[in-house]
């Protein structure tokens, strides 16, 4: 099985209600449906799948799946786990989209009817499908997808998961400076109250010394001065302990905001992205190489430049571009490329001459990129049409995009 192929997994448990015993009330008793059959079978007239986007492209015969249940009513593979993989149906890697499985349960008690639902891919706990809990569908055959829609779509769903990752560091981070700081203030109201006990003791001692020597003033002078003079110093001391306390737990405060806002720098220099579009025609020269502007921002973090974008950080980044070339007669080719620097090109689209003078030629480049800090990244097209050609007919900027992601 090619390691690209997405799967999903079900969940769910099966109970009983009947009537309690004599005696026990009137109340129903659950328990749980011990060996009941639950079979998955692909609802779909079309049964080969074609995995596109594996680096080996492979085509995959569906098959039924059937589980059972455990003593405490829990669906079971044939491991014994609590789960079962099954195949996704709504993820772009394949050649079909939106198809369903069929569910059907047969047990000692009972044979609910058989349903249909989607199953997206699963990624962590919680992504589960319970069949229980999904929505049941109608049934449907899915429609086939052209391998640039597969492509288009699984790009689309990578850079989702990629500002989903970003969101949450954030907010794990927000977590945590708060957390340092609520620690730094318990940390300082422990040391005051600590500093207040302890000067409050020491002033007590000195105030008791003072009255002992009071009392024996008749006979000894001399000590009962010796007796307040040590009382004055103790407790000038003790009222120096409570400054030097807030003072250390003043700075231990002001360190802990200064390492969570380098903590939270940090991780903002590890999310690097730009969304770029055009909303006007760009005219490119004949037969020659012309470097592609984009000066619409739609979304950018740490990456900069409108023509030559500039990488933050070491790293693997995607790379998603789209060109359209205005409509102009069927004569010479249409192509354009992603360069690093001043003469590396590390992708090129095919070249493209039109067929006709119907429709404009758009072209797409989805390619992933491992990139050093530093690298400098830009888009350029080229056609031979003999005059003059534009880029961005119409200024619909769906039609021209771009976007850089860092993925690791």
């Amino acid at each position: 099985m090619p390691p690209e192929y997405p799967f999903g997994r079900v969940v769910g448990r099966i109970v009983q209600v009947v009537q309690g015993l004599p005696g026990d009330g009137s109340e129903p008793v659950y328990t749980p449906v011990r060996g009941a059959r639950i079979r998955f079978d692909p609802a779909t007239d079309e049964e080969r799948q074609r995995v596109l986007r594996a680096s080996n492209p492979t085509s995959l015969l569906l098959q039924s799946f059937t589980c059972g249940t455990d003593e405490d009513g829990y669906l079971i593979n044939g491991a014994g786990q609590r789960w079962q993989e099954l195949p996704a149906t709504v993820d772009p890697e394949l050649g079909f989209s939106e198809w369903l499985w069929r569910c059907t349960i047969t047990s000692p008690v009972g044979n609910p009817a058989p349903f249909r639902f989607t199953l997206p891919v699963y990624t962590i706990t919680g992504t589960e499908r319970d069949i229980t809990t999904v929505a049941h569908v109608p049934a449907t055959p899915g429609r086939e997808l052209a391998e640039w829609e597969s492509t288009y779509l699984r790009a689309q769903g990578v850079v989702g998961l990629i500002d989903d990752a970003g969101q949450a560091i954030i907010l794990d981070i927000q977590a945590e400076g708060a957390g340092m700081e609520a620690r730094a203030v318990a940390a300082a109201t422990a040391a005051a109250a600590a500093s207040s006990t302890q000067a409050a003791a020491s002033a007590s001692a000195a105030a008791n010394s003072a009255t002992l020597a009071g009392t024996r003033a008749d006979a000894a002078g001399t000590s009962a001065a010796t007796a307040k003079t040590e009382a004055d110093r103790a407790t000038t001391a003790a009222n120096s302990v409570g400054p030097q306390v807030a003072a250390k737990a003043d700075k231990t405060y002001v360190d802990a905001q200064i390492q969570t806002q380098k903590d939270y720098t940090d991780s903002r220099t590890a999310i690097a992205r730009t969304r770029r579009t055009k909303t006007a025609a760009q005219a490119i020269n004949n037969a020659t190489w012309t470097q592609v502007t984009w000066p619409v921002d739609g979304g950018t973090v740490g990456i900069t430049g409108a023509e030559t974008f500039t990488i933050p950080s070491a790293g693997q980044y995607l790379i998603v571009i789209e060109l359209t070339f205005a409509i102009q007669g069927t004569t010479g080719q249409r192509v354009f490329r992603l360069r690093r620097g001043t003469s590396e090109v590390v992708a090129q689209t095919p070249q493209v001459t039109p067929v006709g003078t119907t429709y404009p030629v758009t072209m797409q480049l989805i390619t992933t990129l491992q990139c050093a800090a530093g690298d400098v990244l830009v888009v350029d097209c080229y056609h031979s049409a003999g005059s003059g050609q534009t880029v961005n007919v119409g200024g619909a900027p769906e039609a021209n995009f771009l976007s850089i992601d860092r993925i690791s």
